[in-house]
């Protein structure tokens, strides 16, 4: 079986800055990996190249054994930002997902695709509201709905609760990985924050500044769940807490 998304020996440069080179990965069908490191060792870069935003220098991303060679309807991103239209309500915003080119949908199947992901995400009585009538969280789970509105099979997420309060971001988390195991989806997550890498993904990946060669890896495994606060107080999620913390201090 091909691997969701792999990368083999990308390098990135900036005119005379080489951000990472020869840099490989891969996740797997129905794997949540959760990517960490240091402010500008190009983390968000990666994640723009597996969502073929832009091109590296040198190397091949491929999803589903295919390179990727131009913006696919099955990769979906979110950001820190949801990106909102103000000027259209939530179901709106929701459903231009499904009217661009790349993955066009019928009226009646987009309505229908619309109205499946606003339930799933909680947010059916908000369909009619408008980007400033929402919370933070609320407009998150928007962001998170055109995910699933898109039937996207792999989901890149950059930093997406960061600005969230500690209760909201916790909550969305949770929502987040029954997402992605309800629907058998992929998922690469960029994160600064520890305890959410550990929360949400089956493995961490950690990446230096000017990177060369494969990421370091820790295994995760799936009984650390963001809904499971047993296993978050456990001595385990507090022995991979520092075992990450001390490996990223040494980038």
């Amino acid at each position: 079986m091909n691997a969701a998304l792999e990368a083999r020996n990308l390098t990135l440069r900036y005119q005379n800055d080489t951000v990472f080179s020869n840099l490989s990965l891969a996740i797997k069908p129905r794997e949540i990996v959760a990517l960490l490191g240091k402010s500008g060792c190009g983390k968000s870069s990666l994640l723009n190249i597996a969502g073929a935003l832009i091109k590296p220098s040198e190397g091949t991303a491929l999803f589903q054994g295919k390179p990727l060679n131009a913006v696919s309807p099955k990769i979906a991103m979110v950001f820190q930002s949801p990106s909102l239209l103000p000027w259209l309500s939530v179901e709106r915003n929701v459903s231009l997902a499904l009217e661009l080119k790349a993955a066009r949908a019928s009226k009646k199947e987009r309505k229908a695709l619309v109205a499946s992901a606003l339930e799933e995400t909680g947010l059916s009585d908000a369909a009619k509201k408008f980007p400033r009538e929402l919370s933070g969280g609320m407009a998150q789970r928007a962001a998170l709905a055109r995910m699933l509105a898109r039937r996207a099979e792999l989901a890149l997420l950059d930093e997406p609760f960061s600005a969230l309060d500690a209760i909201t971001r916790g909550a969305m988390q949770t929502l987040l990985k029954s997402l992605i195991r309800r629907h058998e989806s992929s998922a690469l997550i960029v994160t600064h924050d520890i305890d959410e890498a550990l929360r949400l993904a089956d493995r961490v990946l950690l990446m230096r500044r000017n990177h060369t060669g494969a990421l370091e890896e820790i295994e995760v495994g799936g009984d650390l769940g963001a809904d499971d606060r047993k296993a978050r107080s456990g001595a385990r999620f507090a022995a991979l807490r520092e075992e990450i913390s001390f490996r990223l201090e040494q980038n």
